[in-house]
């Protein structure tokens, strides 16, 4: 059933970006699944050979025990670790869960940790690969680290499909990969109590993926292509700041700022924007044909698009004018702005798990998520009454070079 949904698409996480210090990483709640009766359902009661083959298809991780106790010290649940309380201890208070739940709304009691418990990665599974290590987190008892439950069985209710780690993270600012992180004797300190990881799967899980998925597990199942884009952050005057919850990003908008285009169209944007001088406008990202300005966190709301499309949209402003022509958007800036707005698309629908494709206004009336524009989101909404990208939008080949085409 599990492995059907997500072959059919009917899967979805709520991803939260959780800062440590220098180091950034982004981790979800337990999955949920759509059964066809209008409901989604989170998924307990799968074995740990289940998580690594949802883990693998879906190219994400299974997380550790330190970056678990990050995330519930952050909510205020408990101290950080190493957390040695014996298995079955009562850690967690009723009114620690209360205010779990009321910082985080999306998740209610779940957590980030599932309903009580969470498969991690550890170096012990070498010891013993037929046994599964569990940790975690509910919201009426803390389970230690336990290794009693086998692999390729049935865990109790209170054991959840998920969390599950992307493999983007930050250190220092410079976006690397966790398995990296996992497996550098240096870094694994971010992500360890234990040192270095044997590996970032269960050492069983190659085996079990290839029995269900008649497939190798990836050993890089998510390509992370070329260095991160070099951006200078400037803090726009009009938003709205999110705080702890965690804001549903379900479109990635593509808006022209019209402005002339030129060489410091980003940077003289995201000037006007943080002065908050004329219009309540901001916007997550400023391009011109060699530079990005963030402007607005991608968590934090933007203002720019209605009330709809500020709610759920990740706002990209293009230097230039939605009246261009064909020939205007094949020019050099353009050919040079689009190419760096293409890499940017392809890493955010990859950290915030946006389908790159193109959504129309039909489509965001359903709540299909992918990538769009303004015209589309005032087409769908009547929020808003701008048109912007405009008609001779090269919407084929920008697609093309956002799936890396």
């Amino acid at each position: 059933m599990v492995l059907d949904a997500i072959e059919g698409g009917r899967q979805k996480h709520i991803w939260r970006t959780i800062v440590d210090g220098d180091f950034e990483f982004i981790i979800s709640n337990v999955m949920q699944i759509h059964e066809g009766d209008g409901a989604w359902k989170r998924v307990f009661g799968a074995s740990g050979e289940m998580a690594d083959i949802v883990a693998g298809r879906l190219g994400l991780l299974l997380p550790t025990q330190k970056l678990l106790e990050v995330v519930e010290a952050s909510d205020g649940i408990h101290a950080k670790g190493p957390f040695t309380q014996k298995n079955g201890a009562q850690g967690m208070t009723r009114e620690a869960a209360d205010r779990h739940a009321a910082m985080h709304p999306d998740y209610g009691y779940e957590g980030v940790s599932g309903e009580g418990k969470s498969i991690v990665l550890h170096n012990h599974l070498w010891t013993d690969p037929k046994r599964v290590m569990i940790y975690g987190t509910g919201p009426w008892s803390l389970q230690g680290l336990y290794m009693g439950h086998f692999y390729r069985e049935f865990w109790d209710y209170s054991q959840g499909l998920g969390p599950f780690l992307h493999p983007n993270c930050w250190y220092k600012g410079e976006r690397m990969d966790i398995r990296n992180v996992m497996m550098d004797s240096k870094l694994a300190s971010l992500v360890s109590f234990y040192g270095r990881l044997r590996g970032w799967h269960h050492p069983a899980a190659a085996e079990a993926y290839k029995l269900h998925m008649k497939a190798e597990l990836p050993v890089l199942v998510q390509e992370l292509g070329s260095e991160p884009i070099p951006m200078e952050f400037i803090q726009a005057a009009k938003y709205t700041p999110i705080g702890n919850r965690v804001r549903d990003i379900k479109w990635l908008v593509l808006h022209t700022a019209e402005v002339a285009e030129s060489e410091t169209s980003a940077e003289n944007l995201a000037a006007w924007a943080s002065r908050g001088v004329g219009m309540d406008v901001s916007w997550h990202y400023a391009i011109d044909n060699d530079s990005i300005v963030h402007c607005v966190k991608d968590n934090d709301r933007a203002w720019c698009a209605g009330r709809t499309g500020n709610d759920h949209g990740l706002h990209v402003e293009l230097a230039g004018y939605a009246r261009q022509g064909p020939e205007e958007w094949d020019d050099d800036f353009s050919r040079s702005m689009l190419a760096l707005a293409s890499r940017l698309v392809r890493d955010k629908c990859e950290e915030h798990s946006l389908p790159m494709k193109f959504v129309d206004a039909a489509g965001l009336r359903a709540g299909e998520k992918g990538i769009t524009d303004h015209d589309e989101i005032t087409k769908a909404f009547g929020e808003s009454t701008h048109r912007d990208v405009g008609k001779s939008f090269p919407w084929g080949s920008f697609l093309e070079a956002v799936r890396g085409g």
